[in-house]
């Protein structure tokens, strides 16, 4: 890890598959912050109709196929702000069953729900996998998170 490089979380453009380039990692951490706040907005719309799990589902749904909805370009609000875009290592647009591959993780949001002793082990198991997904995006040379690898996805610049 060269100087300076935590601080900046930048890392030099790396040109990959057919001349894409990768999104860096805090242009992805912050297109997640902006599909974080989607999907909290969602949370609170569907929790004044269906309040609990209904409100949880709705926004768990959207986190999870995010990068599948025609009508957003098959890009999130996130990444559309930032011009990236999530594509197999093949260049080519993402699955329904890629997205749940690439975003199992947010799977372990919708056991934070229910208050209570299991709450706080739900708790633990969500931050555990957030934190092997930050270390990862980070620490690799190909920016991929947990997700990434188990989809065989990469996230690049459009």
């Amino acid at each position: 890890m060269r100087a300076g490089y935590f601080f900046s979380m930048e890392k030099e453009p790396i040109t990959v598959v057919d001349n894409y380039t990768l999104a860096s990692p805090v242009e992805r951490i912050l297109a997640l912050f902006i599909d974080y706040i989607v999907a909290g907005v969602i949370y609170t719309i569907f929790f004044v109709i269906f309040p609990g799990f209904i409100a949880a589902l709705a926004s768990t749904v959207y986190l999870i196929f995010r990068d599948n909805f025609r009508f957003l370009g098959y890009k999130s609000l996130g990444k559309k702000i930032f011009k990236i875009e999530v594509l197999k290592n093949d260049s080519s647009r993402i699955s329904v069953k890629t997205a749940l591959k690439r975003n199992f993780v947010f799977f372990t949001a919708l056991l934070n729900i229910n208050p209570g002793s299991w709450f706080y082990i739900a708790g633990s198991i969500t931050l555990l996998f957030f934190a092997i997904e930050g270390y990862l995006l980070i620490t690799t040379d190909d920016n991929q998170r947990l997700g990434d690898y188990f989809a065989d996805t990469l996230v690049v610049k459009e």
